[in-house]
């Protein structure tokens, strides 16, 4: 139960906090605020405003591929594309609760969700990829290794190798406890 509850907060603390920047030779600055919604700075966050995003769900996290590519995923299936200029939704056919984006490449993108909801992006549209469990997963990513990795809302890890998921080793949360003694006078 601990590492239940640690992932939901981290996963909150995670979203209060996404930022991105969409270019190393722009000065614009994106964030996800506490109330999931996507914030710009045109000054290196000293100020920020609204993004005009105008999506009615919280949105969970942001991703960037460059300053004309960039997507925003949260609650009830909801799917922003920034074109450069304007966001705007993106119709899919799911009503899963959408947790993190990644991008390889502008062909290369995936979300993860409740449910093991897991889409592909080819470049073109997102479909429904195989998912290897129907945990709800909190987070897709790039491993160190290179592979693909996602992790599910237990604290499970699957990277996937050579088009196949795998489970991996996770890492345990440290259990934290305290004791209080009385002194002595």
């Amino acid at each position: 139960m601990l590492r239940f509850v640690t992932l939901w907060i981290v996963v909150f603390m995670v979203s209060a906090v996404s930022w991105a920047q969409n270019s190393e030779n722009s000065s614009k600055i994106w964030r996800l605020n506490e109330e999931g919604k996507i914030q710009a700075s045109h000054n290196e966050g000293k100020t920020w405003e609204d993004a005009g995003a105008n999506a009615e769900a919280r949105l969970n996290a942001l991703h960037f591929v460059n300053e004309n590519d960039g997507w925003a995923v949260g609650q009830n299936a909801t799917l922003l594309h920034w074109d450069g200029e304007k966001w705007g939704e993106v119709l899919i056919f799911s009503t899963a609760n959408l947790f993190s984006v990644y991008f390889q490449d502008a062909k290369n993108g995936w979300v993860a969700g409740s449910n093991g909801t897991l889409l592909f992006w080819d470049g073109t549209s997102w479909n429904e990829e195989s998912s290897p469990t129907a945990e709800t997963l909190i987070n897709v990513k790039r491993a160190t290794n290179g592979n693909l990795q996602i992790t599910a809302q237990s604290g499970a890890l699957f990277e996937k190798e050579n088009g196949q998921w795998k489970a991996q080793a996770a890492p345990i949360a440290p259990l934290l406890s305290a004791s209080l003694s009385k002194l002595d006078e």
